[in-house]
């Protein structure tokens, strides 16, 4: 997949990627909503679909869960050499302060 050095930069971008998708497929949603031409819906739905399946394949990826034992490993050894352990794993929960961080991050950036 993604070949960085870094594990926590890997998944990062892993996740931005991610979530872009997940902004399309909002989009496509919204644009159901609003301005679809008529008679399109067999097609929307299979794009919306796809979609989906796409997102769904990244979020239950295996990849991530090697991209965070060694984020951690990479975490241990850093704590281990500044000599002090301050519970600063980024394991289980730094999965999901790292995605919405990008969240946000992408929806400023749409907003504008």
């Amino acid at each position: 997949m993604i070949s960085n050095s870094n594990p926590y930069e890997e998944l990062m971008a892993f996740q931005r990627d991610t979530e872009a998708l997940e902004q399309v497929s909002g989009r496509l949603g919204w644009d159901q909503e609003t301005v679809m031409p008529a008679k399109s819906g067999d097609q929307r739905a299979a794009e919306r679909g796809a979609m989906s399946k796409i997102i769904h394949a990244r979020r239950t990826d295996p990849q991530i869960a090697e991209w965070l034992s060694r984020a951690d490993a990479v975490d241990a050894v850093a704590s281990a050499r500044s000599g002090a352990n301050l519970g600063t794993s980024r394991s289980p929960r730094f999965g999901a302060v790292a995605s919405e961080n990008c969240r946000t991050q992408i929806h400023s950036c749409w907003a504008k």
